[in-house]
């Protein structure tokens, strides 16, 4: 099972562990989306920028294609906010809701440039031709350029993106869907390394059914109905539960105690929300910009 102690404990030896403890505590510092503050999101130049970073784990999301393939994207769709189209021209709004990467081969997928197109949320962010890459091609790259530069191997947080209304139109089933994401993990040999996380109960039910030996972790965020009723929708309990950061404070962190789950919350940018983050007690922090680690650590000396 997924425990920040394990982590610790496959890199107590290396120097890399050792610079994760922030306030006498390990902190699994995760990489949102690669570094999505910084370089194109799901990108493959995102991942090595993070693991640069000393992220501890890479967060991703997955989706499935029209030919079964695992492909890294936020959205089921080419986005129009971060994509170009085949010619290097702007997506509308309208032709993205045609692009359904569910019914896209994953070639023609790869086609979109998904990191020239300025971000209008994030202005800092490095521009260059990217593409949606395959689960099993990031987990190769990441895997290399760690053993090629002496790091520690990266553990994986992959988010099904799942909704239940959605199969069929933009997903599979959740036991096809599980089963695929499962599959990768399995042939990449990174199952103790790896989380599967969702917003989506019954993704995380299915997948916890095919496979309980790997790490589990439930999303939360400040909707209707309250998430400790969507909890309860799960048939385990997970490793982590994952909040909005918004919603931790000392009875979320005193409810994951009692239930044995560790607090990773997403998506924490700033540097005193970090450090007030770590003094509650979460046991990791989930960020668009992986140079965070850095400047929390810094202030602590």
């Amino acid at each position: 099972m997924y425990r920040s102690i394990g982590i610790c404990m496959l890199l107590l030896f290396s120097m890399s562990c050792q610079q994760q403890f922030t306030e006498g505590r390990f902190i699994d510092w995760q990489g949102h989306r690669g570094a999505r503050g910084v370089l194109p999101e799901n990108s493959l130049e995102g991942f090595i920028y993070a693991l640069d970073r000393d992220m501890t784990t890479l967060e991703m999301d997955v989706v499935i294609s029209a030919d079964s393939q695992v492909v890294i994207s936020h959205e089921p769709y080419v986005s129009s906010e971060i994509c170009l189209d085949t010619n290097g021209r702007t997506l509308s709004a309208e032709r993205q809701k045609e692009l359904n990467i569910y019914h896209m081969t994953y070639e023609e997928v790869a086609l979109y440039d998904c990191g020239s197109k300025p971000h209008p949320r994030f202005s800092k962010q490095q521009k260059q031709r990217t593409y949606k890459p395959l689960l099993r091609d990031a987990i190769e790259a990441t895997e290399a350029y760690a053993k090629s530069t002496q790091r520690p191997l990266p553990y994986y947080n992959i988010e099904l993106k799942s909704k239940p209304e959605e199969i069929g139109l933009s997903q599979p089933s959740h036991d096809l869907f599980a089963q695929l994401v499962l599959a990768v993990i399995e042939e990449a040999g990174i199952a103790d390394r790896a989380i599967i996380q969702s917003f989506d109960p019954a993704a995380l039910n299915a997948a916890y059914t095919l496979n309980p030996r790997i790490g589990y972790s439930f999303l939360v965020e400040k909707t209707s109905p309250p998430w400790k009723n969507k909890l309860e929708a799960l048939a385990f309990t997970p490793d982590v539960l994952s909040p909005d950061y918004r919603l931790v404070d000392q009875h979320l962190i005193e409810f994951a105690a009692e239930k044995d789950m560790l607090v990773i919350p997403w998506t924490v940018n700033d540097p005193k929300e970090a450090r007030q983050l770590i003094k509650l007690g979460v046991d990791g922090l989930i960020t668009d910009y992986p140079a965070l680690k850095k400047q929390v650590e810094e202030r602590r000396h």
